[in-house]
């Protein structure tokens, strides 16, 4: 039972209290735990766990309040789907100078045009 309360402690902690635990388990009916791999410009955590099955191994925990895809940027994209190997934070990943900065989809809001 130490185990088990610390590992909940320890979730606790991840989520911001009890109160945030729980909020994600009603959201999303789902709690995962793993490996903070890195953190993007919009504040969104990438994580992984090896022990999870391919395919639901690498995940991301949105920091925006109603999560999109659209907020994750390519290079996190391409991890995520297991285009390539290491994150971003571990190997520099080259980017064309003709490509403009990482901005997610505006569509529904006042900044669509």
């Amino acid at each position: 039972t130490f185990l088990i309360m610390n590992a909940w402690k320890k979730l606790a902690q991840r989520y911001g209290g009890r109160q945030g635990l729980y909020h994600k388990l009603c959201r999303y009916d789902d709690i995962k735990i793993g490996t903070l791999k890195g953190e993007d410009a919009l504040g969104n955590k990438y994580y992984e766990n090896k022990s999870y099955f391919f395919g639901r191994d690498r995940y991301v925990s949105y920091k925006a309040e109603t999560p999109d895809p659209s907020q994750v940027p390519p290079e996190w994209h391409r991890w995520l789907h297991h285009m390539c190997d290491s994150p971003p934070t571990e190997k520099e990943i080259w980017v064309p100078e003709w490509q403009s900065d990482f901005k997610e989809n505006q569509t529904g809001t006042r900044n669509q045009y």
